[in-house]
């Protein structure tokens, strides 16, 4: 048996510089609380109610309200780049006042395209006894805002959150009929045909944006789950092609939601329908204001104590990780790749705003399920390999699980860690990333899987099993496919040089078993990919 040489693997880590917040002399409307920590001066926020709406660009728009005034207000809070800073927004319309003169009932944060307005607030509030909407477009530089178009919505009532969906050139309400149960407008307040948006001859009750907003997706009396591609303009809703039925939800990404009875559905992201449903291992708090993406695409971040941010694996709704702040958890907000959470004794106390950080995160080893491998507990026992059955429990849609030769293959080159983690099934663990048998499990959401690598399945703070990873067309064990693995692969086929067995694994493209220049070819057509 010939002797193939073993090959150094080198991985190269970007480390994400941490920013540090300091105290300038004269910081308007602002004081810094602790490191990440901004407390709120008074008057910025209203005392009686707030919500945060995203702008998807890293900033955050914070709308609240006065019951006993009947008054709303909006702050700006900068987060993208630099120095975050939250800032009032003063309302202009003939004279300036410090407040907006009605209670509004809705806050939806949305671009309006037809004036090129960036950043907007629909709001809805009641007037007498009908609902009205009103679009507020946002001056952020002279920190003003400006009423700019009112819309009389006559017998509509809109009275929650669930019967308004607002998009950059659309706005869909509740109608609460069966004949025409959602009614829309353009963002000119020009009402749509949209006598289509019907399913089953059945009243819709809560509509649904997806965090890119490419779809309206609706419940109706029956809690089945329909959507409308925007796109299309034709008005008319789809079925998903398994029955998707829940009272309540929340999207965090365009294909993931969550409900409020624990349950993280996962879509299909080509087709209409659920790809997987698990239940979170922990109790959801205040659904949905504390309910949001997290750091990662694997992960979502869930209030499930007073001052406990838990951080949830999407695979399989286990803890992995955990926030604790000095006060309660009023509500968690993501706009691009910034999370904030608002904090307080209560609606009416004093409120910080934290600027969460993924270093924040303190790890946690999820808990056992009952009987994670399926198996009895006197087969395997507490050792370090994976008690029987328990390999059965590590799956995957995407890649190819070998529990036999315990190896994961057909890994696309530039696979981050998270990712990898979001596609396996592994109900029962916790998976670390090492580079080599020996070495110590990292965790880093950012870094590339590359062939070599180990994937190391955890339990009780012990591995459990360990699985080699080979990346399709990463010979060179870099996590991505280039010049360099194209070269040391003709080298390998001119004979001029040798592979080690997981580089051949990942030279075979085809997946016949044989590395030839078939394969050589596909290797050039996925790196031109």
């Amino acid at each position: 048996m010939s002797k193939i040489r073993n090959v150094a693997v080198s991985v190269v880590f970007s480390l994400a510089l941490l920013f540090v917040f300091l105290l300038p002399a004269n910081f308007s409307n602002l004081i810094v609380h602790a490191v990440d920590t901004l407390e709120v001066t008074a008057g910025m926020m209203l005392p009686d109610g707030f919500d945060v709406l995203p702008d998807g660009k890293g900033n955050f728009v914070i709308t609240s309200y006065d019951n006993n005034n009947q008054q709303s207000t909006i702050a700006y809070l900068s987060a993208a780049s630099g120095m975050p800073s939250l800032t009032h927004i003063n309302y202009s319309h003939f004279i300036v006042t410090e407040n907006i003169d009605y209670k509004y009932t809705t806050a939806s944060c949305y671009r309006d395209l037809s004036f090129g307005l960036e950043n907007c607030v629909l709001f809805t509030y009641l007037d007498a006894d009908k609902t009205v909407a009103k679009k507020i477009s946002i001056d952020v530089e002279n920190c003003q805002c400006d009423g700019s178009g009112t819309l009389d919505l006559g017998s509509i009532i809109i009275d929650s959150p669930l019967k308004i969906a607002v998009y950059d050139d659309f706005i869909f309400f509740v109608n609460n009929t069966e004949k025409s149960p959602i009614s829309g407008y353009n963002s000119n307040f020009e009402q749509l045909d949209t006598t289509g948006l019907t399913y089953d001859n059945k009243a819709f009750h809560s509509i649904f944006t997806d965090v890119s907003k490419k779809y309206l997706y609706a419940l109706n009396s029956s809690n089945d789950l329909v959507r409308y591609n925007i796109a299309t303009g034709n008005y008319t809703f789809e079925a998903p092609e398994n029955t998707i039925n829940f009272s309540n939800l929340k999207f965090v990404t365009d294909n993931i939601f969550v409900t409020p009875d624990k349950r993280i559905i996962t879509l299909n992201k080509d087709s209409f329908k659920s790809d997987s449903e698990v239940e979170i291992a922990a109790e959801i708090t205040d659904f949905p204001a504390c309910v949001v993406a997290g750091f990662d695409d694997a992960s979502i971040l869930i209030k499930t104590e007073d001052k406990v941010i838990s951080r949830i694996r999407c695979s399989d709704g286990a803890v992995t990780g955990k926030i604790e702040l000095t006060e309660n958890v009023l509500a968690i907000s993501k706009s691009g790749d910034k999370i904030i959470a608002v904090t307080g004794a209560g609606t009416g106390s004093n409120k910080h705003i934290a600027l969460l950080k993924e270093t924040d995160i303190k790890e946690v080893t999820p808990a056992n399920p009952s009987n994670p491998g399926g198996g009895s507990s006197g087969d395997g026992g507490d050792n370090n390999n994976p008690p029987s059955g328990a390999d059965d429990a590590i799956t995957s849609d995407i890649y190819t699980v070998d529990a036999q030769n315990l190896t994961i293959t057909g890994i696309e080159p530039g696979t981050t860690f998270a990712a990898f983690k979001n596609n396996l099934i592994f109900n029962g663990y916790n998976l670390g990333l090492k580079k080599g048998a020996t070495a110590k499990p990292i965790y880093a959401s950012s870094t590339k899987v590359a062939t070599g690598n180990f994937a190391s399945f955890e339990r009780d703070g012990a591995e459990k099993v360990l699985f080699k990873l080979i990346v399709t067309g990463d010979i060179t064990g870099t996590g991505t496919l280039n010049s360099r693995d194209i070269s040391a692969f003709e080298n390998y086929l001119l004979g001029k040089t040798e592979l080690n067995e997981e580089s051949l694994q990942a030279a075979n493209i085809n997946g016949d078993g044989d590395q030839d220049v078939i394969d050589l070819f596909l290797m050039s057509k996925l790196m031109q990919k």
